[in-house]
């Protein structure tokens, strides 16, 4: 017999959210679009909704005795799930689309908020390693130029037996990394055969 899939029933309300419509599948699970009752529309996991794991958008903190809608937290949470759910967004391409997946947990904020904490003053949410998911394991409050340091365009060399991305290593060397930069595309070498060469110089200059 072949199984059949839960009806959807646009209109309906699970706690303080009410179904609108299908959602693109996120991976192999079902998603659906939802209005909060405080007006935001969102996209959850159905299975979640279904199943009472996710009863608001968030903006709602234990039971409602704090309201986050409106704080930084919650517009980064958002905008982390806009990266990755909503297919007409404009960075949708540089993450759902590549298959970046968030925490089905982390389908509600209070989930996100309990594992990741208020976000601090100046720092924003970074992935450790950017080929993975959105999660607790993964996530980081990071500056902005921490977060700079690691993006998928980033390269990295090894100094001192040490890995670090080549604006670190030319800080190191007491050099500018357009420097580094400028040899790859001259020479077309590595980046660690660019740094190797200016090591190399700077090693025969101290004899």
């Amino acid at each position: 017999m072949p199984h059949l899939r839960a009806p959807l029933i646009p209109g309906t309300v699970y706690g303080e959210l009410t179904l609108l419509a299908e959602a693109p599948m996120i991976g192999r699970d079902r998603a659906v679009y939802v209005r909060c009752s405080c007006g935001t529309k969102t996209i959850v996991l159905f299975g979640n909704l279904r199943h009472g794991r996710t009863k608001s958008c968030g903006c709602q903190w234990h039971s409602g005795r704090h309201r986050m809608w409106g704080s930084d937290t919650y517009r980064i949470w958002n905008k982390m799930r806009g990266r990755c759910l909503n297919a007409n967004g404009d960075t949708f391409a540089y993450y759902g689309g590549r298959g970046i997946r968030i925490d089905p947990r982390w389908d509600d904020f209070e989930a996100f908020l309990e594992d990741m904490g208020e976000r601090p003053p100046g720092l924003t949410l970074d992935r450790i390693d950017t080929n993975g998911d959105y999660t607790k394991t993964n996530c980081r409050w990071a500056s902005r130029a921490e977060q700079s340091r690691n993006t998928r365009r980033t390269k990295f060399v090894t100094l001192d037996g040490k890995q670090m991305c080549v604006a670190d290593a030319a800080t190191m060397l007491g050099m500018h990394s357009q420097d580094i930069y400028r040899r790859v595309r001259t020479h077309k070498v590595s980046h660690q055969e660019a740094l190797d060469y200016f090591l190399s110089r700077r090693t025969t200059s101290l004899r």
